[in-house]
């Protein structure tokens, strides 16, 4: 009859390995010498094979025995991680996070979703630097950067937080001094505030069911930073194209429209780029989580003012 699996022999068995000897095992488990020792002898004639060649110097693996201890380590590694997610479903995150991001998201970002954050956990600090700057995210020790672009990094796990949806937007006054506008074309005759920052797209494409346009705009006025679009947008300045995420407030306000609706631009990603660990900090698990809660439900926007 088949001997019934000992999953403690499995532990010891691992930690004999990676401790490289009986008593350094003993050791990191608190168990006598002669229990790691009996432990291990009696998986070995349970399984009727030789895992560990012993010697007076040293403990060398079998073949099989690598082979055995590198099922055993997935195994205590799920069981560990099992254990852990348990234990944090009654911890309170803490700790201190440093985060970079794009100006002009984090204005609101702050604002609307780390503060929330804050306010849920108390015991965590946030040190965040809003800049325009390609941050070393390794290098300066940065626990999670917000990015549009998350490029190619493969030391560093990327994870989409939201979908940006982006808008033609223009003032109600603009709308009504000015040429209406029923094609992507008419935007020739009009002033088109150009944005040259990471989170515009420098050719407006356009697409309505199968129908595709790309235009590329023109105007008296090129900024780098969306906030200030959108501001000289409400100024009467002209038509350009801002995130949801950045002109919600003004158009629930009446102070912005959107113009050319049924036409649609292509939406930008947010990421969050982060370092691997085979642990995530609580408090950058939760705060992933909550940004991509607290980001879309800023996006629900409600139904925008129709133009004239």
């Amino acid at each position: 009859m088949q001997q019934p699996t000992d999953l403690n022999e499995a532990l010891i068995f691992v930690r004999v390995v990676e401790a490289g000897s009986l008593t350094a095992a003993a050791e990191r488990l608190a168990m006598q010498k002669s229990t790691v020792s009996r432990k291990l002898t009696a998986m070995e004639n349970r399984l009727d094979v030789r895992l560990i060649q012993r010697s007076t110097r040293r403990l060398m693996l079998t073949d099989i025995g690598a082979e055995h201890y590198e099922r055993c380590r997935q195994i205590v590694l799920a069981f560990e991680e099992a254990e852990q997610a348990l234990r944090r479903v009654h911890e309170e995150p803490s700790g201190h996070l440093r985060l970079v991001m794009p100006i002009e998201f984090g204005q609101r970002f702050l604002a609307r979703v780390i503060a929330r954050f804050l306010q849920r956990y108390p015991q965590v600090t946030i040190e965040a630097e809003l800049t325009s700057r390609r941050v070393d995210i390794i290098e300066e020790g940065i626990d999670l950067a917000i990015r549009v672009d998350p490029g190619q990094e493969p030391d560093l796990v990327c994870r989409k937080l939201v979908s940006a949806p982006v808008r033609l937007l223009a003032s109600p006054d603009y709308i009504a001094q000015h040429p209406k506008l029923q094609h992507p074309s008419d935007l020739a005759n009009h002033n088109c505030i150009r944005n040259n920052s990471s989170l515009a797209h420098k050719t407006w494409h356009f697409q309505k069911g199968g129908k595709q346009i790309a235009i590329n705009p023109t105007g008296n006025l090129i900024l780098n930073n969306i906030t200030a679009v959108r501001e000289a947008l409400k100024a009467n300045a002209g038509i350009g194209t801002v995130p949801n995420l950045i002109c919600q407030e003004a158009i629930n306000q009446g102070e912005l429209v959107e113009v050319l609706q049924g036409w649609q631009l292509p939406a930008g990603n947010i990421y969050g780029m982060y370092m691997p660990r085979r642990f995530m900090p609580l408090a950058l698990e939760k705060l992933l989580d909550h940004c991509v809660r607290e980001i879309v439900s800023i996006e629900a926007a409600p139904p925008v003012r129709e133009t004239v």
